[in-house]
């Protein structure tokens, strides 16, 4: 079995496209996965390894006009796809996410794999399943969850690709958390990321904003002196929040990393 240190080295991002309707499902039908979109990579060099696309044959073809317009899949799409079965045995063979972090932008995706593995008799290959939404959440102290345009545009990101096709939307989540990973490496500022102006974002709380700040401002340089981060404000902000009737304070001391410390990419 591989350690802790070998599975996070890799990361594999997952997004499923599923049936979907107006409303409640007809009798006796239920969500049925038909595609599935997996994009590895590096955590260390934070490049992609591979990537793949899955079209899955569900039990009943006829899909809906609303499913057909979220995703652009259509019935004649899938009629030559394989079974579900068959396509989580190759996602394992190429991927063996059982071996590593395994990543979703929102809880759904795992929760519609994992049944659909049990309806099949199956268990459900992806073992150390992180939820990158949530993660976003609370480490931008967003008063709701981003969607995954409005999370690359806090980040000064455009979309790459079409929204709701499986492969796009993970590897969407892959250059979000791997710009998050870059930033806090302090890592230089890639020139070919175009930064746009973000739009329709979910607003961040008064800490959660100061964060973002800081998170900027690592971009920005190698300079871990110049780094501050504002510990007085997170721990009055904290007082704040528990008793409602203390006010934060409008100045507040910084702390700065001293001369002698170190980082290692």
């Amino acid at each position: 079995m591989k350690n802790v240190r070998e599975m996070h080295e890799r990361a594999i991002y997952v997004d499923l496209e599923w049936t979907c309707w107006d409303g409640h499902p007809p009798a006796g039908r239920v969500r049925e996965i038909i595609e599935i979109g997996a994009v590895e990579v590096n955590l260390n060099s934070l490049e992609i390894v591979r990537e793949a696309s899955y079209l899955v044959r569900p039990r009943h073809l006829d899909i809906s006009s609303r499913c057909t317009r979220i995703t652009g899949i259509l019935a004649t799409d899938l009629k030559s796809a394989r079974a579900f079965q068959e396509v989580l045995n190759a996602f394992v063979t190429e991927f063996s996410p059982s071996e590593k972090l395994c990543c979703t932008w929102g809880r759904d995706d795992n929760d519609v794999l994992t049944e659909a593995c049990r309806t099949h008799g199956l268990r459900s290959p992806m073992r150390n399943v992180i939820d990158l939404s949530h993660l976003f959440w609370r480490l931008f102290l967003l008063r709701q969850q981003a969607s995954l345009t409005s999370a690359l545009s806090m980040l000064g990101l455009h979309f790459d690709g079409v929204a709701h096709t499986a492969l796009a939307d993970a590897r969407n989540a892959a250059r979000i958390h791997a710009e998050i990973i870059r930033r806090m490496r302090l890592g230089p500022k890639l020139p070919s990321e175009i930064h746009a102006e973000p739009t329709n974002s979910p607003r961040s709380t008064l800490l959660g904003e100061k964060l973002r700040q800081v998170l900027w401002t690592v971009d920005s340089s190698r300079n871990l002196d110049r780094l501050a981060i504002p510990f007085k404000t997170i721990r009055s902000h904290t007082r704040f929040r528990a008793h409602k009737t203390r006010k934060e304070p409008s100045h507040v001391n910084s702390i700065t990393y001293p001369q002698t410390a170190s980082y290692e990419a």
